[in-house]
Formats: C-alpha cells, structure tokens, sequence
C-alpha cells in the first residue's frame, strides 16, 4: 500500500496534475508558427422593440472598425450578409481569410452599446459584457485551429483579458500554451494611457489565472487530490507571494482535541489535513476577514453509499475558491488582511 501511494504521489507531480496556465502572454516560437487569430466586437443597436431580426441595426466596435478600414470595406461587407442577430450577447461570427495578418476573425456580439451599472443586480454590465463577449470568441477562435489570440481591449482591458482568459481555459493534462495579447494601436508609442491599460490587462489575466485554478481543482480527479496533495499545491502556489501556509497534520488536531474531524478521518488511509493559510497586508492589529472552506477531498456516502460515478464528485469546491482569492488577492498586493481555514 505504502509504495502504491508513494507512485501515485510521483506521478501526480510529474505530469497528470492538470497545467494550470492555460495561454501565455508571452511570445513563444511555437506560437508565432501557428494561425492568428483577432477577437473584435459588433454592438446590437436595436432602436425599435417592434423591429424585427433583419432590420435589427449594428456597429462595429472601435477595434473591427479599424480592421475594417485597412481590409477595405471587407468585415462590414461580409456582416451586411448575414442574420440581424449578430449583435446579441454571447453571438460569434467567424470570418475567414479578410486580413493579411489575421486569417480568422471572431466577430462578437456586445449586446446593446452603453449599458450601465445594475444598482439591482450590483454589477457593471458593460464589463460583464464585454467578458462574456470576449470569452466567446476567444474560445471559437481556438476550436478553429488558433494558437495566438489578440483581444481588443474595448476600452476596459481588465475585463477584456479575464474574459479571453477564462474562456480559452480547458481541462486537460496535455500542456498546451495559447498565446494571449490586447490588440494595440500601431504608431501609438508608450503613453500613461497605454501604460494603464496594459496594468489593467495584466490584472485581469491575474484575476483568470486565480479562477482557472478553482476549476482546474474541481476538475481533478479526487484520487489525484488527496488531502495531502491539497495543501500541498497550495503551498506551491502561495508561498511564493508571501502567503503563510500552515498544514497540520494528525498529531496537532489530537493535541487540539479534535475527535469529530479525526473520527471522519479515520474511514480512509490518507491522513486529514487542517490548512491555516494567513495573508497580512495591512497593519497587524487590524481585523482581519475570514474564510471558511471545506474541503471533503472524496465522500463515498457513508451508510448511504453514492454510485460509482458520483463518489468522484469532489466535495471541496470553497476550500479551492479560498486558494484562488488568496492567490489574486496576493499576486495584486491587496493592502488587506486575510485568515482562511479549511478542513481536509
């Protein structure tokens, strides 16, 4: 049993724990031999509630109009021919072989120009737009082939780069590498401006990189996430941004009398884990905010037993969100302070 577990273990750091970098925003010579691909915006201007699809209005967004006056005319030419609806949110159009430099072309839908920030829903839903928009065409560019990824900014990189970010994010254990970048103006030079939307961008990959990794958790196999394992990705992944990692181990929670937690425990061969991760930015008589998450790595169902099937379903899905707020709430240097506990 002992050497079994001892080659799961090395196999799960060799290569079947899922790559959590999904795209790169670095250039690389593998991507630079493959196809190219732009992700730009279409508004839906619907001016009429009685109109129908056909006579439904559109323009296109500040990145497709330029595209569109260097190809000539060609992107509002091949939009004219198609659907009214090409403007509904979450709506890609590819077009294909328009641009010297751009052999496919995602066109999505913005949904209706200068949407506002929701009091109800307290969300701002241009950015939400725009994150869905991008998110889409992202990922239909890469199911057609495309290993590099420019994204217009549209005037809100943060949420351009966590769309397209999130979107190109697939489960596997093969690691591949998109290469992501913001589409930027030729001839601008360096300004304030450009140097705050490239700050944006990166914080925006930052904020996907941290999500990614909550679904790349959720996604793993429980047999490949052990509670042992569990903390110790997570010290991997905080430790270097200066996250406090504290796993304890059986013989504390004995000292700390914790029988409820040891007598669940002790129904399978791998130890629990009680993990203590502590993040201070701020001054340290400051209270600090708590997060609680659990993290039941298997549940068979007990007396109750579940199907094969659903005994996989891992049951830790907080105590991953906990590692990926932790991990943007570090990388951004939040001048905050953070306790979070969670039970393996």
């Amino acid at each position: 049993m002992n050497s079994l577990r001892k080659l799961t273990q090395n196999v799960f750091r060799q290569n079947l724990f899922p790559f959590f970098p999904r795209f790169s925003s670095e250039s690389s010579s593998s991507s630079a031999q493959g196809a190219k691909g732009l992700v730009v915006g279409v508004y839906d201007q619907d001016k009429g509630k009685n109109k129908s699809k056909e006579e439904t209005c559109i323009e296109l967004s500040p990145g497709a109009y330029k595209v569109d006056q260097i190809t000539g005319g060609k992107v509002i030419n091949a939009l004219n021919g198609l659907r009214g609806d090409i403007g509904k949110l979450g709506k890609v159009t590819i077009l294909s072989n328009l641009s010297e430099e751009y052999p496919a072309i995602a066109v999505s839908g913005m949904g209706p120009k200068n949407t506002k920030f929701s009091d109800a829903e307290y969300l701002d839903e241009e950015a939400e737009n725009v994150r869905i928009a991008t998110g889409v065409g992202a990922k239909e560019l890469q199911k057609v082939g495309v290993t590099e990824v420019v994204v217009e900014d549209f005037k809100r990189p943060e949420a351009a780069a966590e769309g397209s970010a999130l979107g190109l994010w697939y489960y596997s254990d093969v690691p591949t590498q998109t290469k992501l970048s913001m589409l930027k103006e030729e001839g601008a030079g360096v300004t304030d401006e450009a140097k705050t939307a490239e700050d944006d961008w990166m914080r925006g990959l930052t904020k996907a990189e941290s999500q990614n990794i909550v679904r790349c958790l959720c996604e793993t196999p429980s047999n490949f996430v052990t509670p042992t394992q569990f903390a110790q990705r997570a010290r991997d992944l905080l430790c270097p941004y200066g996250v406090q990692v504290f796993a304890r181990d059986v013989r504390w929670m004995k000292e700390n009398h914790m029988a409820a937690l040891l007598t669940i425990g002790s129904s399978s061969i791998e130890p629990p884990v009680f993990l203590d991760l502590n993040y201070c930015s701020d001054d340290p008589k400051v209270n600090p905010y708590i997060m609680i998450g659990q993290g039941t790595t298997f549940n068979c169902g007990g007396l109750c037993r579940k199907e094969c099937s659903r005994m996989m379903d891992a049951d830790y899905a907080s105590a991953a969100t906990m590692l990926g707020v932790f991990k943007a709430v570090a990388a951004m240097r939040l001048p905050i302070n953070i306790r979070g506990i969670s039970v393996h």
